[in-house]
């Protein structure tokens, strides 16, 4: 169920916009050397017009958007995939050989998603939030009584992903850790979600650092 929060929605657009613009800004250089590697190995594959970002509908909030990052996969699998009338997982593709030597070093440093504040600055998501998903696996969520997506603006990063290294040892799931933080963006003051959220980032840092991707 939909809240409206006016603090709490304009602090954490604040928050993303100045936040999303300064690191599209200092990462600049990054993305361009990217972009070119990017291109490198698709014009060795023989992809010389394969796009240079990869697009997928995702929801957020309850309502689709175009998730962009930049293309780790091999052309070669996804049109396979759909050409076989397969739903697009990304996440198959990351564990089954589908990504490329420089989209598996993206993907280490998470860096692959960096794109996606693009899709901050344009309101399809926040920096703090439960993370997107495909439309089939959202419908299967809602279907099963797992809310948390449909009751706040998805994010790059959540409260799963910062705590990798914890997630990995225990059952907690994404999806527990997303209804926590949308029971806590709902039953707080603007400014402690505001720390939350950049506590929650300041731990994602920490994990990217360690290169383990998230």
């Amino acid at each position: 169920m939909k809240q409206t929060r006016p603090k709490i929605i304009f602090a954490k657009r604040l928050l993303d916009i100045v936040l999303s613009s300064f690191i599209l800004i200092i990462t600049l250089p990054f993305s361009a050397t990217a972009l070119f590697l990017i291109k490198i190995v698709q014009i060795l594959d023989g992809g010389l017009f394969h796009p240079l970002f990869y697009k997928e509908t995702r929801m957020s909030h309850g309502v689709p958007f175009t998730l962009y990052k930049f293309n780790i996969f091999k052309h070669r699998m996804i049109l396979e995939a759909k050409a076989r009338g397969e739903f697009i997982h990304t996440k198959y593709f990351e564990k089954n050989g589908g990504v490329t030597v420089v989209g598996w070093v993206l993907k280490q440093i998470y860096m692959d998603e960096l794109p996606q504040f693009f899709n901050v600055l344009k309101g399809d998501l926040s920096i703090v939030g439960p993370r997107p998903v495909n439309l089939e696996v959202y419908q299967n969520l809602m279907d099963n009584g797992h809310f948390a997506k449909n009751q706040v603006r998805a994010g790059i990063t959540g409260r799963y992903q910062s705590m990798k290294n914890l997630t990995e040892t225990t059952k907690i799931t994404d999806r527990d850790m997303d209804q926590e933080y949308a029971d806590y963006y709902h039953h707080h003051n603007w400014y402690q979600v505001l720390w939350f959220d950049l506590t929650i980032m300041f731990q994602t840092v920490a994990v990217i650092f360690k290169a383990r991707g998230i």
